[in-house]
């Protein structure tokens, strides 16, 4: 009797082992199916996200031109009798290191003319101030560093930029100057407004002036913005520029 009873006591155990066993498996399955599950969606979701991302950058890509476009037209309106642009001049170029160009705008080649960039920065247009003489800025493409300058009455004025979500921030600006007009006078040297020594000055300047930029203009690696590709800044010649942007 104490035989048959330890039989069926090894029974019941076996039985619940068994059907424990048989759970976990199935809860594991459940488990695994879920996990599966999810990480699908989350994937589909992560694709459908990459997907509108993808759609608004090009999206944007695309504006920049009727962006760029509007802003030229409205501006020869605004400009009543069109005395401030009789000779300007519009180009694009590629300053920083994205995809969309920007808009420099001259109001002609003499002394006092300076150089607006303008940017398309998260669909917005962005407006910067005038810099450099003589209609012209220096850079090299897409390594977004900008040197720009005046010169006068024996003067020397170099300022560097770059392009920081589309606005434009001063680096360094330089001075050297003469202390009165007469020939021998001596020079005084400035390094972002404050007086130093010509050793100082000589130290920021090879700091901030890449080695491709040299003042006699023979770097091949230095661009000018304007050249013989600059647009006349006409109604109809915007219209053209643009049309197949």
């Amino acid at each position: 009797m104490k035989k048959v009873l330890a039989l069926i006591a090894a029974s019941l155990i076996f039985a619940a082992t068994f059907n424990g066993c048989n759970q976990e498996k199935t809860e594991t399955v459940a488990t695994e199916n879920t996990t599966q599950s999810v990480t699908e969606v989350t994937e589909a979701a992560a694709e459908v996200v990459t997907e509108a991302k993808t759609q608004t950058e090009v999206q944007q890509n695309d504006d920049w031109a009727t962006a760029y476009k509007e802003y030229l037209l409205s501006a020869l309106e605004k400009e009543t009798d069109g005395s401030d642009f009789d000779l300007a001049n519009f180009t694009l170029r590629y300053i920083d290191g994205d995809d969309i160009p920007e808009l420099l705008i001259n109001d002609g080649d003499f002394h006092a003319s300076g150089v607006r960039i303008v940017t398309f920065f998260n669909g917005e247009i962005i407006e910067n101030e005038d810099i450099g003489s003589w209609g012209q800025i220096a850079f090299a493409e897409k390594e977004n560093i900008i040197i720009s300058g005046y010169t006068g009455m024996g003067a020397v004025y170099t300022n560097v930029h770059h392009l920081e979500d589309g606005m434009l921030v001063e680096d360094w600006r330089g001075e050297m100057y003469p202390e009165s007009l007469d020939e021998d006078s001596e020079m005084n040297y400035t390094s972002n407004g404050r007086s130093v020594s010509k050793e100082k000055y000589d130290k920021d300047y090879k700091k901030y002036i890449p080695d491709w930029y040299v003042s006699d203009l023979e770097s091949p690696k230095e661009v000018y913005a304007f050249d013989e590709n600059a647009v006349r800044l006409e109604p109809n010649k915007i219209e053209n520029f643009f049309k197949n942007r």
